[in-house]
């Protein structure tokens, strides 16, 4: 997996939580959509995360950028927004899905237990 995430603790806390999980590996990361677009020729993950809102190329236009070069990787948009439009767009420009920044860690002690 690649994670592109302008802000340095969301990049690095859900590459930690990649690598901790079991079968999962970030391969990189990137603070913008320039420099993962350079990077990412150099090693093809098998998914991409990236935020929609990145300073410089937005996400949704890199996804775009992003589907036209590996057209068989998943692009997920992760996002703050809870805008049906900036997501309604990154699906448009080609994400297979989005993920909500905010939306909280699945927590199995809360499943009902019979």
């Amino acid at each position: 997996m690649a994670i592109v995430e302008d802000t340095r603790e969301v990049r690095e806390g859900l590459a930690a939580l990649i690598n901790g999980t079991r079968g999962f590996i970030c391969l990189s990361s990137y603070y913008s959509m320039e420099a993962a677009l350079a990077g990412l020729s150099r090693q093809q993950p098998d998914v991409i995360l990236t935020d929609i809102g990145l300073p410089g190329m937005s996400g949704i236009d890199g996804i775009e950028i992003l589907r036209e070069r590996y057209p068989q990787v998943p692009v997920l948009a992760l996002t703050v927004y809870d805008n049906d439009d900036k997501i309604f767009n990154a699906l448009c420009a080609g994400a297979s899905g989005y993920l909500l920044k905010n939306t909280p860690p699945h927590d199995s002690s809360n499943q009902l237990k019979k």
